[in-house]
């Protein structure tokens, strides 16, 4: 990580809701990711939910799901279906991820 961002690292690590933002090329992907790897990495000790990342565009996500996916982290479900990250993003879609359980009764009665 780079040295600047790091002493405001920590508050963000204890509050339910981190707000990254700056002008472009500023490293906010970088924190962004940084910091969920970090709450990844201490799950176990930690009880929180999901983590939740909006970007401003579809472009930023995509390259923020494709850096934490090249770091190994898993459990990872993109919403939306406007995304052109190609097929390691369409496999965490929503509507992929979602094939692989069972339908409902409900679901299933509606088909």
């Amino acid at each position: 990580m780079l040295p600047r961002p790091r002493p405001l690292f920590v508050p963000w690590i204890a509050r339910s809701f981190a707000c990254i933002q700056g002008p472009p090329a500023a490293g906010k992907r970088v924190v962004g990711g940084s910091l969920v790897k970090c709450l990844v990495a201490n799950q176990g000790s930690a009880a929180f939910g999901p983590i939740i990342c909006v970007g401003f565009t579809n472009n930023t996500l995509n390259q923020l799901l494709e850096n934490l996916l090249d770091d190994g982290v898993q459990g990872i479900v993109r919403l939306g279906q406007r995304s052109r990250g190609g097929q390691r993003l369409m496999d965490i879609s929503l509507c992929h991820v979602a094939e692989k359980f069972p339908h409902t009764t409900f679901e299933t009665s509606v088909k």
